[in-house]
């Protein structure tokens, strides 16, 4: 009996499994087995005879006791029991129990082990048994199980997983018809997947368990509520006879969904409308404006514009001025019709132009790093679509925020928020909006270190946009694309890809899209050491900032020299070159690329001897990733504390550092999807942590390192 593996399953039906064969305990003796179970360091034999016969005396429930157990080892002989005079156990050498799993796999808290756990949850534990003890245990059971199913419904609905979220919703609700929290849950996978009928029956079950009406719903089922039922009264694409201004809305709808045939028919609709004199001549140039940036052809968008000189200047027409300009980087003009059609939005109080100006005016923000008020014009713009029903302006207004979010280094926030969108653009049609929120959902992940889920993002990105035919965004997620693959140590395919980024960007005329994927390239050949080829992909990304003034090429570029100052050496070049560009970002309150200045700041005054400077910069970096979560990055962090420790005269704490920087590679070796070997050649700053690592004899140091010092690492 000793080597038989035994499986007790307490939770729904109760069962015991013997080397494959399901036997069925008589249920008289459930309450036994789930008290020798759950607790199988066993019993005092009066003890359990307490357990199981509350209430009887001392010699009546020995006696239950005795017959319970012959009755329980002559139905399932393999269970390990052992029963002595004084003391009754189950061998949990060979016992695997249900409840047991749970709890050791929900301890765990990771999504892939709570997702385990909730597998296992087929019900509540030995619900057919009314002893006082069990009855304790079932409902501590319960609550761990509710938890579970909450945290794997939000875990589900963070991956994008609706359908499979409101599963998770559904048991929640079953086991807990009043809970709140379900119901939230249950509405927030409702709203992405478009069921309004389903939500609306949620809602009424759960006001029946709860006694309560819709108005006593706490605020966020409200709300989440009325946007359902605003979502499901979107426009349908509109009839042949409808009047011009459905046309102009399908148009634009049409736009935001990537539908061109659409957006022609809606086109040849309004121009018939113009020729009959039904909509003016700018009036239908400001559709034609809107498709022509909708499909990247910023030429013709110039040209209509230029056409259109005479047009009464309309705040429609401000919008389109100002979307033309953003999309050249012009940005202070820019702004300026944006300011101006807000302006002119209140004075008329019309607010659907006060919608689209503060939709412009954030695109604006957002681009000129004016960060907080970008979000501040978002959200009254969100405000105003919800109440119009513009569930494509609720996007782009949930696009805005989400990039700002990642901006300020809010990556997680950031995730959460564009995971949501993505679907509900997704399940709306709109796939331009879906390919925006991939792509941003994508660059999130990323700088959170989360980089194989991060790669798999960007592949979908790049698919979405060639289905398109959309070749300027197409050669942004290459380029990104390249920098994730680049931090994945995945160099040879980071090549490919920014030369196919720079290719794209370059065939459609898009010099700052050109720009980024040659930093990209230079990035890569920094990543390998070469510093040589990695100023020739600066220098034409150079060239390509000062065509479109992008200031925020020309910090990040910045960044990237100063980083090959310090690997050739030129340790005052390096500080100065992160010093501006710190400066900028920090002006901006942009904090993703700080963990990367701070390193180079610190080691570059290290080479300089400003110990105690080099030392404010790594305990400031080391604050900053923690914050952030960009796992790969923590690796240089942990390097360069490590090497200030160490030219301190610290050598115990360095080893420690040097540990946690270890500790960490393989971390992200594995969030990438590589071995620890292959991660650990990917740039000079990682190679200089193993050999620093196995100088100071730190244990679980990758087996693959370049012999002497890297490139660059003093």
């Amino acid at each position: 009996m000793g080597s038989v593996n035994v499986r007790v399953r307490l939770l729904g039906p109760v069962r015991v499994e013997t080397d494959g064969r399901v036997q069925e305990p008589p249920p008289r003796t459930h309450g036994l087995l789930a008290v020798l179970a759950l607790e199988p360091g066993g019993y005092e034999r009066g003890r359990l005879a307490e357990l199981v016969a509350p209430g009887a005396g001392s010699s009546a429930a020995r006696r239950r006791l005795s017959r319970l157990l012959w009755l329980l080892r002559d139905a399932v002989p393999a269970l390990p029991v052992t029963v002595g005079p004084r003391w009754v156990a189950l061998d949990a050498d060979h016992l695997t129990v249900d409840v047991a799993e749970v709890e050791e796999l929900a301890a765990s808290d990771t999504p892939q082990a709570l997702e385990a756990a909730f597998e296992r949850v087929g019900g509540p534990l030995c619900p057919d048994v009314d002893l006082p003890w069990v009855s304790e245990q079932r409902e501590r059971v319960r609550t761990l199980a509710e938890r579970i199913a909450a945290r794997v419904a939000e875990d589900r609905a963070g991956r994008g997983e609706m359908a499979a979220a409101r599963d998770a919703a559904d048991w929640l609700l079953a086991h807990d018809p009043g809970s709140t929290t379900a119901l939230e849950l249950r509405l927030r996978a409702d709203r992405v997947l478009g069921r309004r009928q389903e939500a609306d029956e949620a809602v009424a079950a759960w006001e029946q368990a709860q006694g309560a009406t819709e108005a006593s719903a706490p605020p966020v089922v409200r709300d989440l509520l009325a946007a359902i039922r605003r979502e499901a009264t979107m426009p349908e694409v509109p009839r042949e006879d409808a009047a011009p201004e459905e046309w102009q809305l399908e148009a634009r709808l049409a736009g935001a969904r990537g539908d061109t045939s659409g957006q022609r028919r809606a086109l040849a609709m309004l121009r018939n409308a113009s020729s009959l004199g039904r909509i003016t001549r700018a009036e239908l140039r400001i559709a034609e404006v809107d498709a022509a940036l909708d499909r990247e052809e910023y030429p013709l968008a110039d040209r209509l514009l230029a056409m259109g000189r005479d047009d009464p200047d309309t705040v429609a027409l401000q919008i389109r001025r100002c979307r033309v300009a953003l999309a050249h980087g012009a940005l202070d003009q820019a702004m300026e019709e944006a300011s101006d059609a807000l302006l002119r939005a209140y004075c008329d109080r019309r607010e659907l132009a006060r919608l689209e100006a503060l939709l412009a005016l954030a695109a604006v923000m957002s681009a000129r790093g004016e960060g907080r008020e970008a979000l501040g014009a978002a959200a009254q713009a969100q405000e105003i679509a919800e109440r119009a029903g513009r569930l494509d302006a609720v996007l782009e207004a949930d696009l805005v925020a989400g990039r700002e979010e990642a901006r300020q280094g809010r990556f997680k926030a950031a995730a959460t928020r564009l995971v949501e969108t993505r679907a509900r653009a997704a399940g709306s049609g709109f796939a331009r909006l879906e390919g925006e929120a991939l792509h941003e959902l994508a660059r999130a992940r990323c700088r959170l270190g989360e980089l194989d889920a991060a790669d798999g993002l960007h592949r979908e990105a790049r698919e979405h946009w060639r289905r398109l035919s959309l070749p300027v965004r197409e050669a942004v997620a290459c380029g990104e694309h390249a920098h994730t693959r680049a931090r994945a140590a995945q160099h040879e395919e980071a090549h490919e890809l920014a030369e196919r980024s720079e290719e794209l960007a370059t065939g459609a005329g898009a010099s700052s899209a050109a720009g980024w994927a040659c930093l990209s390239s230079g990035l890569v050949r920094l990543f390998e050491g070469d510093t040589e080829h990695a100023d020739r992909a600066f220098a034409r990304a150079e060239a390509h900032a000062g065509k479109d003034a992008d200031d925020s090429l020309t910090a990040a570029l910045a960044v990237h020299r100063g980083f090959a100052a310090y690997l050739r050496g030129e340790s005052s070049s390096a500080l100065a070159e992160v010093t501006s560009a710190r400066e900028w970002y920090e002006r901006r309150d942009e904090l993703e690329q700080l963990p990367v200045m701070l390193v180079v700041e610190a080691l570059a005054r290290l080479k300089l001897g400003e110990l105690h400077a080099a030392r404010v910069a790594t305990e400031r970096a080391l604050t900053e990733v923690a914050q952030l979560g960009a796992g790969d990055l923590a690796v240089w962090v942990h390097y360069a504390h490590g090497r200030v420790l160490e030219s301190a005269g610290d050598d115990e704490n360095a080893r420690v550092w040097f540990g946690h920087g270890i500790d960490q590679l393989h971390a992200m070796a594995c969030a990438a999807g590589v071995s620890a070997e292959e991660f650990a050649t990917r740039d000079p700053l990682t190679r200089g942590l193993g050999v620093a690592a196995t100088a100071a004899g730190v244990a679980n140091v990758p087996a693959t390192w370049v012999t002497g010092r890297p490139a660059g690492v003093a």
